[in-house]
């Protein structure tokens, strides 16, 4: 069985881990949407927001500041700025998670 091809979206975040929320941006499209393309959409977005997650929370809050010690630094201490970028992620993830009210409207009009 023959795989399909990967979104350029997709493929970009994987081979950019600095950057896996690239594919927020495929959400960017359907925001103006009804509700179910912009529910279809806004998978994409949470997979990037749910890797973002992963490495500032791996990356840089696990591994930079127990393994590195970097908590004990002054200067190189990037623990609250990490910190606040998997916070607003969070919020982020959760406000997109939420289910818009348009989709019963739109089911019982159907």
């Amino acid at each position: 069985m023959p795989v399909a091809p990967l979104p350029a979206a997709l493929v970009r975040s994987l081979a950019d881990p600095l950057e896996p929320s690239a594919l927020c941006g495929l959400a960017h499209r359907g925001r103006a949407a009804p509700a179910l393309p912009w529910q279809k959409a806004k998978a994409f977005a949470t997979v990037g927001l749910t890797l973002s997650l992963l490495q500032w929370y791996v990356a840089f809050i696990s591994v930079s500041g127990e393994w590195f010690l970097l908590w004990q630094s002054r200067t190189w201490n990037g623990q609250d700025a990490a910190f606040r970028m998997f916070a607003m992620m969070s919020l982020s993830l959760v406000f997109l998670s939420l289910r818009d009210d348009d989709l019963a409207a739109a089911g019982s009009a159907a």
